[in-house]
């Protein structure tokens, strides 16, 4: 349950950090999360739609642990009803990798990486999603992110740049880990 407020805080944060410190590739760190979010978001979103996968508990194969009944009195949107591929995996994929493409730091990663990966274990734990639904989540949330990072500055807005006027390749990829 405390997911979605990350989920939708984090870019918002980061963007909030960056205005108030005027930093430039605070910016582009924040444009890149929230396009990586945007994005792997929007692949998952489809995905479920043409896969229609129904969630374990709705199948009969586990109990549900999180609390809440099959039946429960608030409409159950497709989201709420089909499993492959996990929401909150990709996401949770997508803010980790994109924050630790942006900051390489073992800790900004390894902070990251465990809270990805708990809130998609946890998501198996709780019966409503196959190992296959976050494991896919999260090739979809790394993958995009990567992606994003991969193009850089090739997408990212010369308003956002640390770099504006310098000639340098369309694609840059550079990725140093400082301890």
């Amino acid at each position: 349950r405390i997911a979605l407020p990350l989920f939708l805080g984090g870019p918002v944060a980061a963007g909030g950090y960056a205005l108030a410190t005027q930093s430039q590739p605070d910016f582009a760190s924040a444009y890149r999360l929230g396009l990586s979010m945007t994005g792997a978001y929007a692949v998952t979103f489809s995905l479920k739609r043409i896969i229609r996968r129904p969630r374990p508990y709705a199948a009969g194969l586990v109990t549900r642990r999180d609390g809440l009944a099959d039946t429960e009195s608030r409409a159950l949107t497709l989201d709420d009803r089909t499993a492959m591929p996990s929401g909150h995996a990709t996401l949770a994929a997508a803010m980790a990798t994109s924050w630790s493409l942006s900051h390489p730091r073992w800790y900004v990663i390894t902070p990251a990486a465990v809270w990805a990966t708990s809130t998609s274990l946890s998501r198996v734990h709780l019966g409503v999603h196959y190992v296959s639904d976050v494991a896919v989540g999260t090739a979809i949330g790394s993958g995009m992110a990567v992606l994003i990072h991969l193009l850089g500055d090739a997408i990212t807005p010369t308003v956002f740049d640390a770099n504006q006027g310098i000639d340098r390749p369309a694609v840059q990829v550079t990725m140093p880990l400082n301890y």
